[in-house]
């Protein structure tokens, strides 16, 4: 089970013992705070599943006192959009290779900067192929921009290309969205 349907039994749960504890004024503040520590957990939770995704915006939705608690706190509301977007390392990596060949286009190889420019375009690549991406849209721009390398050999010896086609099958073995 994954962790968002898991805080979401708790938090049913925790719900039945506030609304049991209406008649005790101890009990019940207890029961508020175990309430609302579960329901932040759940709305601060990433979903790291399509169907973890369904499930936390359908139980969200489901009662009148989620949305407007939510809409009451925009910091809450925030957090809880933004558990629904993952940035992937994959971008990152993408980013920061394409910012070192670029560094090695603006130079001609007769400047004295173009060695260190080379090193860190190849350490740039070097990550990249070995980051697994861990969203559909990291592994097809992955996979779109290690197709697109021109050089890929050159820039990292003989295994450059099997380490990327590593960590793309890596990424499709973990994400739950897939099975």
């Amino acid at each position: 089970m994954s962790t968002i349907r898991t805080l979401i039994d708790a938090h049913r749960a925790a719900l039945d013992d506030f609304a049991k504890s209406e008649d005790a004024p101890e009990p019940r503040t207890e029961a508020t705070k175990a309430e609302w520590s579960i329901f932040n957990a759940l709305v601060k939770e990433p979903a790291r599943s399509l169907d973890a995704m369904h499930a936390k915006a359908a139980y969200l939705l489901e009662g009148e006192d989620h949305v407007a608690f939510l809409c009451g706190n925009p910091d809450l509301l925030r957090a809880m959009l933004s558990s629904f977007v993952r940035p992937d390392p994959a971008i990152a990596a993408i980013r920061a290779h394409r910012a070192a060949r670029d560094r090695v286009m603006d130079l001609d190889d007769t400047d004295p900067d173009w060695p260190a420019a080379m090193n860190a375009e190849g350490e740039a690549w070097r990550e990249l192929v070995a980051t697994k991406p861990t969203t559909f849209a990291g592994v097809r721009n992955f996979a779109d921009y290690v197709a697109a390398q021109p050089d890929l050999d050159a820039l990292t010896g003989r295994d450059g290309l099997a380490q990327a086609l590593r960590s793309i099958a890596f990424a499709f073995n973990t994400m739950d969205w897939l099975r």
